[in-house]
């Protein structure tokens, strides 16, 4: 088993290593790739992600020629899907849409907790400190701070904000 450890994780560090040469994702940040199930990013020049952000296998994220951006201290569970772009549904020469793209930039705010198998759709902004529970279908924004479950997602509760700010002043980050 040591030898197998050794080994994956020597891919591991290969793998990872493939995306530091993009400045817009952070040295820090930690692809978890197993197999099988390696991590997509489709056009990385469009894609930030923080510092210390874990985004773990089978997340598939392409933003088309919009732009998705992912803040630090944010851990994505396995099965993350982010599309910044649809097709072109009102299109008035082709059905059931046209050639063209439109593209709507996507945010993750710092200290994000995402579960396993969430769908993200365009234009969305995830909220600082909020928690997406697994498999939910995010097609509306997400406050600051907000739980959200379900397809689509709705808000199931709050965190304790004043907890939560205190934590991040304190620099208390996992």
């Amino acid at each position: 088993m040591k030898l197998f450890n050794k080994i994956y994780f020597y891919f591991c560090k290969i793998y990872n290593n493939k995306y530091y040469k993009y400045n817009q994702i952070s040295n820090s940040a930690i692809f978890s790739p197993e197999f099988p199930g390696f991590i997509t990013l489709i056009n990385p020049s469009n894609i930030s992600i923080g510092e210390s952000t874990v985004l773990n296998r089978r997340t598939h994220i392409n933003p088309g020629k919009a732009y998705v951006k992912i803040g630090k201290f944010c851990h994505i569970g396995q099965g993350l899907t982010i599309y910044a772009f649809n097709h072109n549904y009102e299109s008035t020469t082709k059905i059931p849409y046209d050639n063209m793209n439109v593209g709507k930039n996507v945010e993750i705010k710092d200290f994000v907790w995402i579960g396993a198998n969430v769908n993200i759709i365009p234009g969305i902004t995830v909220g600082e400190g909020a928690i997406v529970g697994a498999g939910a279908v995010i097609t509306k924004n997400v406050p600051n701070c907000a739980i959200v479950a379900g397809n689509p997602s709705k808000i199931i509760k709050y965190r304790d904000e004043a907890l939560f700010y205190r934590l991040k002043k304190l620099k208390k980050f996992y």
